[in-house]
């Protein structure tokens, strides 16, 4: 599911910030107490929301920003990124001018005050969210470059969806709250979902959104990242 929201500037808008997040689970599997449905909530319910949330934000703004924006939910995530890989590969116009992917993947959870937002030091995407943060404390976040709670993945860069953006040479940011019991498990369920912290992270997305596409200049990779993370040709 793509939609798109065009831009005001007359050269700008033929460039796009992209927000994705997977918006399938695991279906069903052996009933537990009589309930076989894996509900996915925090993966990637969560994530799927803030992308609808910051959609319906952009959307409202009495006047459009100067870059037009994507919104891609996509399936296939569990399925080796399917869903994703065929964005990239088939873009509503030339991927050349995605100039950013802004990818939300388990948000809903674990710490209060503190979400990975993978890619910081990647691009100077990270000067954005620190900016942000920095002149927004009402939104009580620290963003850090990795998570440490159990079980977590060693390599987040191709944990989601933003690696097919990666491999296009599409600078990134992945927002992210770390790993938990339920993942992957029945239990994944919405009371467990901590709304309020997946509001801030939604509006920290939507305003970083909001710079990226404002800036006379698209974001730029940093050259050691781009080296090691985007496959040469």
């Amino acid at each position: 599911m793509v939609a798109i929201l065009e831009g005001s500037d007359p050269t700008l808008r033929h460039e796009y910030v992209v927000y994705s997040a997977h918006y399938d689970h695991l279906g069903i599997g052996p009933p537990i107490d009589g309930d076989s449905i894996w509900n996915g909530a925090d993966d990637n319910a969560s994530g799927t929301a803030a992308v609808l949330a910051v959609a319906e934000a952009f959307a409202q703004l009495p006047a459009r920003l100067r870059r037009s924006m994507i919104f891609a939910l996509v399936s296939a995530e569990e399925i080796l990124g399917l869903g994703s890989r065929f964005f990239a590969d088939h873009p509503p116009g030339p991927v050349s001018a995605i100039v950013a992917n802004l990818n939300a993947d388990m948000v809903g959870r674990n710490w209060t005050d503190t979400v990975v937002v993978l890619g910081r030091r990647d691009s100077d995407l990270g000067m954005i969210v620190d900016r942000i943060l920095s002149s927004h404390p009402e939104l009580g976040l620290a963003a850090v470059d990795s998570s440490t709670r159990p079980n977590e993945s060693r390599d987040l860069y191709t944990w989601s969806d933003h690696i097919s953006f990666i491999h296009k040479g599409i600078p990134f940011l992945y927002f992210y709250s770390g790993m938990h019991a339920d993942y992957h498990r029945r239990s994944d369920s919405g009371e467990k979902i901590d709304f309020e912290k997946l509001a801030r992270i939604s509006r920290l997305m939507f305003s970083v959104g909001v710079d990226i596409a404002n800036a006379d200049c698209r974001p730029q990779w940093n050259a050691e990242s781009y080296r090691r993370l985007v496959p040469r040709p």
